[in-house]
């Protein structure tokens, strides 16, 4: 990144056009002109632009090598310069930047230029790499592309401007998308924002840099490298990519298993509890909202019709990157549910089990206790109330009594005549003393999720690698260590 600032406005934007670099963010006050932070970012283009120029300076005249650019000129041809837009002085109060103010280069079409393939849900989107945007941002059209037509905008109550635009875009609402890099599966749930008509479809900034799609910096070409990220990276390409490959419906989404409903042993002679709401903050209540439609899209809540006897509060737990996790407080209700006992091994036996192994593969549950359904019957216990009514589970929920034990039944049931295949909760190891009979032991445990419909989340799998860390050991072929972390 290279930070410029120019002090007169009509001389930053003449500096940026002529050297085609698109503007970053620009604050205005009464007190002082201007200032101008100039982005430039390399991409992949950058050789096909350097190579026109040079032919367009060779062309201009003989020992002209760099040409430079004739101040005061307006306007031109080029692609890049009709992204800069003219920028006034208004240093009105309503026209200040607000909390609520994003920003984004350009709504306009890119024709297919300086874009990248990202996987929006199940369909394969070119977007922008936006460097300097704030949100993400896709049209209308595109929007009912990657949803079937079948979604619900949510509203919003944020402002959208093009840069040095004083008019914000006509927004329609917002909606989060599972983004996913096809090449590395690098994938990230994130917020868009929806305009009206057609337009590129933007990646902010904060969006390309956790999917490892952009990186500001001048240690590009560094070659520090740490062990770990080596055998991580090979772990991705010789072990995950092709696992991925061969069983692609183990890794889509949120899965189900097949052919069973669990029902709650309820003690009818205990009285059901409708308790009191607990009242959610404000500042919170947008996201508590979206994440009730995120899981009423998964299937794992449903809303209430009609009466129920039992009402839960709902909890809402904020994370350290600012995302929530919501859960029930289930201590009323587990006194009417008659808890299963079934033996959980400990970690002592499961390591006592794999001490042979040289070979070692960690399978992660997605979203674990959500793949196994409730039989209707089962889900009035499970009620809560939220901001916009009442809902209740479709899918075993984190809190129940019995749970964690059950689970353990079940997923035992599932790769249970697997060799080499072990589970503590939703933690599935595959193990073997050489190369073949690991593959041959996981290739057997991924036949059995398929089977199931079980999927498994990509970016906590560890494939076929030498050692692991599991509850703070170290396995390996040496046999167990203490780890180092």
């Amino acid at each position: 990144m290279i930070e410029n600032k120019v002090e007169n406005v009509g001389g930053a934007i003449k500096w940026a056009t002529s050297r085609k670099i698109a503007v970053g963010h620009v604050t205005t006050s009464a007190e002082s002109a201007a200032t101008w932070v100039i982005y430039f970012e390399v991409c992949c283009h950058s050789k096909q632009n350097k190579g026109r120029d040079s032919s367009r300076s060779s062309s201009r005249g003989r020992g002209s090598s760099r040409t430079k650019p004739r101040r005061g000129r307006r306007g031109g041809n080029s692609k890049e310069q009709r992204y800069v837009h003219n920028v006034t002085g208004d240093t009105s109060a309503e026209n200040r930047v607000s909390s609520n103010d994003f920003y984004v280069f350009t709504s306009g079409s890119t024709d297919g230029q300086n874009t990248m393939e990202l996987m929006i849900e199940d369909k394969l989107i070119n977007v922008v790499i936006d460097s300097g945007a704030s949100c993400n941002l896709m049209s209308e059209e595109m929007f009912n592309f990657a949803t079937g037509g079948n979604a619900r905008l949510l509203e919003c109550n944020k402002r959208v401007y093009a840069y040095a635009s004083v008019e914000p875009l006509q927004l329609k609402g917002k909606y989060s998308f599972n983004a996913q890099v096809p090449q590395t599966h690098k994938s990230l749930y994130t917020e868009f924002y929806v305009m009206c008509g057609k337009a590129a479809t933007l990646l902010s900034r904060e969006a390309s840099k956790l999917l490892g799609v952009l990186r500001v910096g001048v240690s590009i070409n560094s070659c520090d490298v740490k062990s770990d990220d080596m055998k991580n990276l090979a772990n991705q390409i010789y072990g995950k990519a092709p696992l991925k490959t061969k069983f692609p419906k183990v890794y889509q989404g949120l899965g189900k298993l097949k052919g069973y409903q669990l029902k709650l042993h309820i003690d009818e002679k205990v009285q059901p509890v409708a308790q009191p709401v607990r009242r959610i903050s404000f500042s919170r209540r947008a996201k508590v909202t979206e994440k009730l439609e995120e899981l009423l899209k998964l299937d794992v809540i449903e809303k209430v019709e009609g009466t129920t006897s039992w009402v839960n509060p709902l909890v809402v737990v904020e994370k350290p990157n600012g995302d929530i996790r919501i859960f029930l407080d289930m201590r009323q209700a587990n006194q009417g549910i008659v808890r299963e006992k079934h033996p959980v091994p400990t970690v002592e036996e499961t390591l006592q089990e794999v001490s042979y192994a040289k070979v070692f593969s960690k399978l992660d549950l997605n979203m674990a206790f959500h793949q196994i359904e409730l039989d209707p019957d089962s889900r009035d216990i499970t009620a809560f109330a939220a901001p916009d009514g009442l809902y209740r589970y479709k899918r075993l929920l984190f809190g129940v009594n019995m749970a964690t034990e059950k689970f353990q039944q079940i997923v035992w049931q599932v790769i249970k005549g697997c060799p080499g295949a072990y589970n503590l909760h939703d933690d599935l190891r595959v193990v073997g003393t050489d190369d073949k009979e690991h593959d041959e032991n996981l290739d057997r445990v991924m036949r059995k999720l398929e089977e199931s419909g079980l999927t498994l989340n990509y970016d906590k799998c560890e494939i076929g690698v030498s050692s692991m860390v599991y509850m703070g050991d170290v396995l390996s072929g040496e046999g167990l260590k203490v780890s180092s972390e």
